[in-house]
């Protein structure tokens, strides 16, 4: 390509110089032959941006869009653990405060897909908190009282570090687009 442009400024200077007498078909000919050879290079570069961004594109929606949202999911979980936590020591407090934790009370119990029957609680001084994996400790309602605020605090924490991984996550998102659209010069 360098011969060409080269022959082109030397038929320039020849033409300026009228030492040489060139019709003007060759030497438009010989500048569509530049042009050309440009335009050519050009699609050749165009071509291989093209491949970089769809590999963007294609990393974003294949793995970090994914990534996003299995973090979110957990972040529901943890935080319908919390609520659930929150709501517990609400009810403990209910209990403590009424007086029922002693005096007994009556509710209704959920046995399986919403099928409710009546229940007559005699002695709520003790209850059942499940603790993980399944398993189930009796507490009296003050030391769960102290085991909910420390699960509260733990999955308070956990909560947090999710939010900073998915802020992490659409930072990279961001980026990756801002880059593609560099490479695409879209302003």
């Amino acid at each position: 390509m360098n011969s060409t442009i080269g022959r082109v400024r030397e038929f320039s200077r020849s033409i300026q110089n009228g030492s040489v007498l060139i019709s003007k078909i060759d030497y438009f000919s010989l500048c569509f032959n530049v042009f050309d050879s440009r335009v050519n290079k050009m699609e050749t570069l165009n071509n291989g941006v093209s491949k970089k961004i769809a590999q963007f594109e294609q990393f974003i929606n294949d793995v970090l869009k994914t990534d996003l949202a299995k973090l979110s999911e957990k972040l529901d979980i943890k935080n319908t653990e919390v609520a659930e936590f929150i709501q517990l020591k609400s009810v403990i407090t209910t209990l403590k405060n009424t007086g029922s934790d002693k005096s007994g009370f009556k509710t209704k119990v959920d046995i399986g897909n919403n099928f409710f029957v009546q229940a007559h609680i005699e002695d709520a001084t003790k209850i059942l908190v499940d603790v993980g994996l399944g398993y189930y400790v009796e507490f009296n309602l003050d030391e769960a009282v102290v085991l909910i605020n420390v699960r509260v605090k733990l999955l308070e924490s956990q909560i947090a570090n999710l939010r900073k991984e998915i802020a992490k996550t659409n930072a990279h998102i961001k980026l990756l687009l801002i880059g593609i659209r560099d490479l695409q010069g879209i302003k």
